[in-house]
């Protein structure tokens, strides 16, 4: 029996024990975290505290113009991330999906907005014109005059021609006569500003003392000058010119040396002057040449062109006089 009671005070002595070191361990842990807790609510007020005194400081900033609100709000949401990173990287997150939507939506109008690129034709140039000449010099005469412009476009191809038919009444010798005129060319460019030209020029005109003169050319040609507005272009080379006289019906076949030179002006998006300077140089004849014409679009396609022309030889017949000159006003019609 002493054994028994001995056993059972001493199990309730190890009971009393251990329920007073379960306590002890309960409080401790107790006080622990209490303290943590403090800590923490006492570095969450501080954090607050500069939170707020950082905000007063830029706020003064601000005021006085030293700091843009934008650098303002960039360093609030810095703060804010760093307070609470895991919120922030959502609302990066958000905003990051929001500028891609931003972007795939502007595309589209961005890429509606741009220009559109504007095709030339090949055939710009190209007219058809109708009206009335005025001559001086070997007669003094009045005419219908036509004439047609073609041009086309295929680099390093230029192809040109002009037709310009003439009828006349002569008050001076009272007949009337038909005169033709007619330019063609075709141009090579080996680079933006210089290029191989051909010329063939054919002139019937009973009033200059020829039954008729033509003359081809070939050599090189050169922009001399292209700005915004005005364009200057030079032509040089050898030719072969051949003429029927009147009076004796001789024959002539002569090498020649031609030259040119060409003003484009472009007075506005609706007038254009322009001035053809043409010397060609034979052993038994030099002919110049000049052409200077003025050229405004009317309505659409239709267009006025006031030109005055003149010419100029160093040897003619008789019945010839040295320079002559032409004054023309034509409506034109331009396809291009």
């Amino acid at each position: 029996m002493k054994h028994v009671a001995t056993a059972s005070a001493t199990a309730g002595l190890v009971m009393v024990a251990a329920g007073s070191l379960s306590f002890a361990a309960t409080a401790v842990n107790g006080d622990d975290i209490k303290s943590l807790e403090a800590k923490i609510a006492d570095q969450e007020k501080a954090l607050v505290n500069s939170q707020q005194q950082l905000a007063t400081m830029k706020a003064a900033l601000i005021k006085s113009g030293e700091l843009p609100a934008e650098v303002s709000e960039q360093s609030a949401d810095r703060a804010s991330t760093d307070v609470n990173s895991s919120a922030v990287s959502q609302s990066d997150t958000e905003t990051t999906e929001k500028q891609a939507n931003s972007i795939q939506a502007a595309a589209p109008s961005s890429t509606t907005a741009a220009p559109a690129a504007v095709a030339v034709s090949r055939w710009k140039g190209t007219s058809l014109g109708l009206g009335a000449t005025i001559n001086t010099g070997d007669n003094s005469s009045q005419k219908l005059n036509g004439v047609l412009n073609l041009k086309y476009t295929a680099l390093p191809w230029e192809y040109s021609a002009k037709v310009d038919p003439q009828y006349q009444h002569s008050s001076d010798q009272g007949v009337s006569t038909s005169k033709y005129n007619v330019i063609l060319a075709a141009n090579y460019y080996f680079s933006p500003k210089n290029f191989i030209y051909n010329n063939f020029t054919y002139t019937y005109d009973k009033f200059d003392g020829n039954d008729y003169y033509w003359n081809y050319s070939s050599g090189y040609g050169r922009t001399l000058y292209q700005g915004p507005e005005v364009t200057i272009t030079g032509q040089v080379g050898p030719g072969y010119v051949q003429r029927k006289i009147q009076d004796s019906g001789e024959v002539q076949r002569l090498l020649s040396l031609n030259t040119m030179g060409r003003l484009d002006w472009q007075i506005n998006d609706k007038t254009v002057f322009s001035q053809i300077l043409t010397p060609v140089y034979t052993t038994d004849l030099t002919t110049v040449t000049t052409s200077t014409a003025l050229t405004t679009q009317l309505i659409g396609n239709l267009g006025l062109q006031v030109q005055f022309d003149t010419k100029y030889l160093s040897n003619v017949t008789s019945s010839a006089r040295r320079f002559t000159t032409t004054t023309s006003l034509n409506l034109l019609y331009s396809f291009a």
